[in-house]
């Protein structure tokens, strides 16, 4: 009877262990995209802190999660080897492969959480699969770690209080890149513009803040001479505000007009808005020229 055909994740996870110094760990259970290591000192009086890895083996982002997944394992590692978390409880660190897919993100999410008992979720690398186990995360009240999903929605519109995104999330990005553009106009006197971005939910994110905060700036650039205020004001506040702007660069599913998105924006950036989500709230032209009172 031939062996049975290994899984491409098993193939995966054997070229990611290979390359690690497992001592310090008991592997407890391996299947397709499953694995949980366990520190070879944990004893029942020492309470385990229990870690959940959410990184693709397979898709479109498994090239990039070996060396996530390398980190985590020698890191657990280290730190298990001087006591572990806080230098009382050992770390078990269990995973699973989002397959770089939103909803298998999310059921896997769902299963660590209820199955091994997780307390903290570092992952997904994609943002759209860091969004999907986003309403999951506030549900349990579990703390997410995104290191490199970095989509702007992560922290504003899906914002919940147990995510934390520790890396320029889309529109700081595409923020600071307009700032250098903007000299790149000047220098050269550019009139027409064009974005190429990748299609999914980090690019979409990007190239929309960049246009935004393009648009803003363009805009600005007009109005100094009309209420003499120094354009490295308006330059500061569009770099500063962009990820408020609203425009779409595009009609999206939702159907939003590009035309009423900036109108609202400009209408913010000039007279301040009621809108307490909005990071423009008393941070307006006429604010910062009069006052609030």
């Amino acid at each position: 009877m031939s062996e049975k055909r290994k899984h491409i994740s098993d193939h995966k996870w054997d070229q990611v262990l290979k390359s690690m110094d497992r001592r310090e760990f008991i592997m407890a259970s391996t299947a397709a995209g499953v694995l949980t290591m366990v520190p070879r000192f944990a004893s029942a009086a020492a309470k385990t802190y229990k870690l959940g890895l959410l990184l693709p083996v397979t898709g479109t982002g498994a090239n990039y999660a070996d060396g996530g997944i390398k980190a985590v394992m020698g890191a657990t590692a280290a730190i298990n080897a001087k006591g572990g978390f806080l230098g009382k409880h050992p770390i078990e660190v269990s995973y699973r492969d989002t397959h770089t897919k939103p909803d298998i993100a999310a059921r896997e999410a769902r299963d660590i959480i209820s199955r091994d008992n997780v307390q903290t979720v570092v992952g997904t690398y994609s943002s759209a699969c860091a969004m999907a186990i986003q309403e999951i995360i506030h549900e349990r009240k579990i703390l997410h770690l995104a290191a490199t999903s970095n989509s702007s929605k992560i922290v504003n519109e899906n914002f919940t209080p147990y995510t934390y995104q520790f890396c320029p999330n889309s529109k700081m990005q595409s923020g600071s890149v307009v700032v250098a553009v903007a000299k790149m106009i000047k220098k050269n006197g550019w009139k027409s513009y064009v974005t190429i971005g990748q299609d999914y939910e980090w690019g979409r994110d990007t190239q929309k803040g960049f246009v935004n905060a393009l648009a803003i700036l363009i805009f600005l650039s007009q109005i100094p001479e009309l209420i003499n205020v120094p354009s490295l004001t308006y330059l500061m506040v569009a770099s500063q505000y962009s990820s408020g702007s609203q425009t779409s660069a595009r009609l999206e599913q939702s159907g939003d007009d590009p035309h009423s998105e900036l109108d609202e924006v400009l209408y913010q950036l000039v007279r301040d808005t009621v809108n307490p989500n909005s990071v423009m709230q008393g941070h307006s032209l006429l604010a910062d020229l009069y006052g609030n009172d």
